[in-house]
C-alpha cells in the first residue's frame, strides 16, 4: 500500500526541519537512501519495519505521523545580529 500525503509530508518536514540528508538518515536507521526517498514522494509501498525505524528516529509514533499534520518552523537567524 502506498503512504498517504499526509504521512510522506510528515516524513520530508521532519527530516527537512532536522536539517538531516538522506544518508544521515540512513546511517542512522538503515533504511536505504532510495527507499526514504521514495517514501517521502509516495513512489514505494510502505514497509512497517521500515517506517517502525523512521518514527522511532524522528520522535514520533506511526499514529502521529499518519494522523496529524506537523507542522514544524524553521528559525533562520542572522548571523550579524549577533554583534
Amino acid at each position: 500500500m502506498k503512504p498517504s500525503l499526509r504521512l510522506s509530508t510528515n516524513l520530508r518536514t521532519i527530516r527537512l526541519y532536522h536539517r538531516l540528508s538522506y544518508k544521515t538518515v540512513e546511517e542512522a536507521t538503515g533504511v536505504l537512501t532510495i527507499y526514504i526517498h521514495k517514501l517521502e514522494k509516495r513512489q514505494t509501498n510502505i514497509m512497517p519495519e521500515r517506517l517502525e525505524k523512521l518514527a522511532a528516529y524522528y520522535g514520533y509514533s506511526i499514529a502521529d505521523l499518519n494522523n496529524y499534520d506537523i507542522k514544524l518552523t524553521l528559525t533562520i537567524e542572522n548571523p550579524e545580529s549577533h554583534d
